[in-house]
């Protein structure tokens, strides 16, 4: 993201005593625009609503209830949308005082935690969400108005003012004095075109995000499916360990024994068609790169595009089985890339979460921290479904029950990889899951603004998870910089966005 911080080498006497006489360089930054068609936030006809939630306290939280709770820990700098999982917390029923407090499909909502000014869309069902989170609604153009408070620029608003991490130091005023610019004449002859493109972009990215979540349910989905219509005539018994059982294993420090892993690995292994061990299915398993200075000399690290860099990827930014973020890695000498075809798969840390890559990514790394799961004669038909049995099984708890949590940390070594049983499903049913991850389309030739968005979100139905994260990131990419246009009052060409 671009800043648009400044810090003046220099103050004014008059600006010392505005600022009470405090003489913290931190509170004269200010924020650089060229573009003077400027609204306020809280002005009459830009807000309409501004609803702070409300904390219950952790004795009303209950595993078996509808009442959803949303916290700022559904809420993701890098996501247009909420990430509501079954983790999210589910409440008792609330006061009468609260019934108000809540949030449906669509709603904005804004951050007063943590990131502060981070805004995300909610989609799904009604839930209530707490004080750190504030509801808002706009008169007119609510995605447009969206889209610059998810931008550094308001974001930077905030920081200017005060705003501290980590420190519950957030005031209205920082929400209801946030500029946000709107196009003029001289961005386009008809600055409401552009304030439909960015309302479109907007929401294409909503729906790419929102199809990720669908396509990875439906991938789980078709997956327990086909395993729970496909089972032997065995029954599920279960049975604490044996000595026997205890010392095959030799370790204490693992979940294998639980009633869970038992269970969802007997669902595996009670397949009809039966399962394979990854390594039997050809699959080797080798370590990413090591990035120490000591192994391969100084690199330089950047958030910003270096052309001709290494493109890196952590574990930390995996999700649904996609990447949210590249750091840019530069170094002279020759690391080891990832291939087409290569399964990408964390061993510490965010442990289990793994990423595909069916087409070549030039110049992609990872770290040691993951390995790259490699077989040079699968298809990738084969490639891609066992990438989603791993998805599954990770969403199952059986890798983590498999893993080794000796340090603390679940983390997985060769040892772990063959305990892994990946069912031997028919090539139909491994094609119709592979669909889902990876299924490429033609872009669509658009004509007008007016038809952008059906087009898009009918395409969007029908590409694969694999094809949705990329365009996510040229989406960004294109919004990102209409936003600057904006902010610094230059042409825009609407040919260089569809």
């Amino acid at each position: 993201m671009r800043s648009y911080i400044i810090k003046p080498k220099g103050v004014k006497k008059s600006d010392i005593l505005a600022k009470e006489c405090v003489l913290s360089s931190f509170l004269y930054r200010f924020v650089e625009y060229e573009n003077l068609n400027v609204k306020r936030l809280g002005d009459d006809d830009i807000l309409e609503k501004n609803v702070k939630g409300f904390e219950i306290g952790s004795k009303q939280y209950i595993d078996f209830s509808k009442n959803y709770f949303i916290r700022i820990s559904e809420m993701n700098d890098l996501d247009f949308t909420f990430n509501v999982s079954n983790d999210t917390l589910k409440i008792r029923p609330v006061d009468k005082n609260y019934k108000n407090k809540t949030i449906e499909q669509g709603d904005i909502c804004y951050q007063t935690a943590s990131s502060i000014g981070n805004v995300c869309v909610y989609n799904g069902s009604k839930a209530f969400f707490n004080s750190h989170i504030r509801k808002i609604s706009f008169k007119k153009n609510p995605f447009y108005i969206f889209a610059f408070l998810k931008s550094s620029f308001c974001k930077e608003q905030v920081d200017i003012l005060g705003s501290i991490k980590g420190v519950d130091n957030f005031r209205e005023d920082y929400l209801l004095n946030t500029l946000i610019p709107f196009p003029t004449t001289k961005n386009y002859k008809n600055p409401q075109v552009i304030e439909q493109l960015v309302a479109n972009i907007v929401q294409n990215i909503i729906d790419k995000e929102e199809q990720i979540k669908r396509k990875n349910i439906l991938i789980d989905t078709i997956i327990e499916t086909e395993l729970r219509e496909n089972q032997q005539k065995n029954t599920f018994s279960y049975s604490y360990p044996t000595i026997k059982e205890i010392k095959q294993e030799s370790r204490l420090d693992t979940g294998i024994y639980s009633r869970n892993f038992k269970e969802n690995q007997g669902i595996i292994e009670n397949y009809i068609f039966g399962y394979s061990n990854i390594f039997d299915l050809g699959y080797d398993v080798s370590r990413g790169q090591n990035l120490q200075i000591s192994n391969i000399g100084e690199s330089l690290y950047s958030n910003k595009v270096i052309h001709g860099a290494y493109k890196l990827i952590l574990s930390k930014f995996f999700n649904e089985r996609t990447y949210k973020r590249v750091v840019y890695l530069g170094n002279k000498e020759q690391l080891k890339t990832i291939e087409k075809g290569d399964i990408i798969f964390s061993c510490r840390g965010e442990m289990g979460r793994c990423v595909m890559f069916p087409e070549l990514v030039e110049n992609m790394i990872t770290n040691i921290d993951n390995v790259h799961i490699v077989s040079k004669n699968r298809t990738m038909v084969e490639k891609i479904y066992c990438f989603c049995i791993l998805g599954y099984l990770k969403n199952k708890n059986i890798l983590d029950s498999i893993a080794c949590i000796g340090s603390g940390a679940p983390s997985f070594t060769q040892y772990q990889f063959s305990k892994l049983k990946i069912p031997n499903f028919p090539k139909i049913k491994q094609q119709e899951i592979a669909k889902e991850y990876y299924n490429p389309m033609k872009k669509n030739m658009h004509t007008s603004l007016g038809d952008y968005l059906a087009k898009e979100q009918m395409r969007n139905a029908q590409i694969g998870i694999f094809e949705l994260n990329n365009e996510l990131f040229t989406l960004k990419e294109h919004l990102g910089d209409i936003l600057h246009r904006i902010i610094a009052d230059e042409e825009i060409i609407l040919e260089n966005y569809f």
